[in-house]
Formats: structure tokens, C-alpha cells, sequence
């Protein structure tokens, strides 16, 4: 019975996840089609993740602010699905794209201006989340299979 529970609990993480990456897939890419506006960074920084396997992984963060129809706003977001890059070489190059003080274009949701991204469209990062939750669940899957 315990063997079921845990067999649901890992089946509800890994299609949870799988429906959030796909919809932040999808949400990214219609971002690609929203109006683009002159947005100031107005500050950008590298925040190192320890992992329990001590490996570390590199949060690029990013504040900014831009202006839409008049209105003055402020957001944080890279993109839709970005968490973070295992590689600190990847991570000093988003950094370089989105320095502190630079002025740089960003993809602003026109029905909630409040929403904006600063790389629209399917990336890497995407396919990366996507791909982990498909082979999650292929994997609990044979897991179950092999149970009965």
C-alpha cells in the first residue's frame, strides 16, 4: 500500500511538472508575439545554489523597469521557465546580456502590462524542464510496471 502512495506521489510531481513547463513553454512563446519596449536594468546579480550533491547551480537575477501606455512598472522576470543555469559560464553570459545600468528591449503582455519577459520565445531551458518531467514520468512509470 505504501508502495502505491509513494508510486502517486512521484506521478503527480512529475505530470505537475510536466503540465507547468509545457504551459511556461507556451506562455513564453505567445510572449515572442507581445510589443517590445525599452526597458533599464536596474540591477543584475549571480546567486550561487548549493546542491545537495555539492555541485552548485547560478541564479541570474534581474530587476528592471519600463514604461507602457504612460504607466511606470517593474519586474524580474527573464523569462517564463528560467530557474537557473548549472554552468556559471552560462549564467556570466545572461549577466553580460542584462548588466546593470544597460538599456535593453523586453516583451510586455499587452492585456497585463505588469507582465513582461525579457527573452521570449522556446529556449533551451524549456526543452531542458520538459525533457526532465517526460523522463520522470517514463521512469515511475517502469518502476510501476515492474511492481506487479
Amino acid at each position: 500500500m505504501i508502495d502505491k502512495i509513494v508510486i502517486l506521489i512521484f506521478y503527480i510531481i512529475a505530470y505537475g511538472g510536466l503540465i507547468k513547463s509545457l504551459f511556461e513553454l507556451y506562455v513564453n512563446a505567445l510572449a515572442k508575439k507581445w510589443p517590445q519596449v525599452e526597458v533599464t536594468i536596474l540591477n543584475s546579480d549571480i546567486e550561487e545554489q548549493q546542491q545537495s550533491n555539492e555541485s552548485s547551480s547560478y541564479v541570474v537575477n534581474v530587476h528592471y523597469s519600463y514604461q507602457y501606455k504612460g504607466h511606470n512598472y517593474r519586474s524580474k522576470r527573464i523569462a517564463f521557465g528560467y530557474w537557473s543555469n548549472q554552468l556559471l559560464k552560462a549564467a556570466l553570459v545572461l549577466l553580460r546580456k542584462f548588466e546593470t545600468g544597460k538599456t535593453v528591449k523586453a516583451y510586455v503582455n499587452p492585456k497585463k502590462p505588469r507582465i513582461s519577459v525579457l527573452i521570449a520565445g522556446v529556449r533551451y531551458f524549456h526543452l531542458l524542464n520538459t525533457s526532465f518531467f517526460v523522463a520522470m514520468a517514463f521512469f515511475i512509470h517502469y518502476i510501476r510496471s515492474n511492481m506487479t
